[in-house]
């Protein structure tokens, strides 16, 4: 109740200036905080989407199918991926 008997003592330019100021800091606190949540989502569905195509082009790949066909598999893909 305090805050509003301060608040009617000033004129009305500043009146004005303060609340037309606060609702463009929160406009754009909440337009930056949408923004960020949009390019968070696209940001995620491009690294899965580029995730699953390696993934795709790595179970495709002749020397990756053959080593399945060995004891331990994964010894040999690591020797693979040493010697290129």
């Amino acid at each position: 109740m305090k805050f509003l008997a301060k608040f009617k003592r000033f004129g009305l330019l500043p009146q004005m200036v303060l609340l037309i100021s606060i609702i463009v800091f929160s406009s754009m606190f909440l337009g930056s905080l949408i923004f960020s949540l949009i390019l968070k989502d696209v940001l995620i569905k491009n690294i899965d989407k580029h995730a699953m195509s390696i993934a795709k082009m790595t179970a495709a790949d002749p020397r990756i199918i053959q080593a399945f066909d060995d004891k331990n598999p994964s010894k040999v893909m690591v020797l693979r991926q040493m010697l290129g």
